[in-house]
């Protein structure tokens, strides 16, 4: 399909705007999300906020950096948060693969 038929497509179905004007819409401003999020760490243990925003026996699984190094900080930026410190640590996979196999992955890509 064609960018010009997607855009058509798009524009016919959410108007000129597109899918960004919905989200931006409905979206649930991030702190609250934030708040959401850690009040379910903590309802199931996995996380306490009197620790220093350490996760109890649990971490954040990745595929690839991009998320929690880039996007989330960048997002705590723009929303005025200050990063918690929960968000600082993770295991991403690709470099269990690239540790354990000595090769990059591609297929995870």
């Amino acid at each position: 399909m064609s960018e010009q038929r997607i855009k058509e497509y798009i524009e016919g179905k959410y108007g000129k705007f597109g899918v960004d004007r919905v989200w931006h819409d409905t979206a649930i401003p991030f702190g609250e999300v934030l708040q959401e999020f850690e009040d379910w760490i903590g309802g199931h243990k996995l996380w306490k906020q009197k620790q220093g925003e350490s996760l109890n026996s649990s971490a954040f699984v990745t595929c690839g950096n991009w998320d929690l190094k880039t996007k989330v900080p960048e997002q705590c930026k723009v929303s005025k948060i200050k990063l918690p410190s929960y968000f600082m640590e993770w295991i991403n996979l690709k470099d269990i693969y690239l540790n354990f196999y000595n090769r990059r992955v591609s297929e995870l890509d």
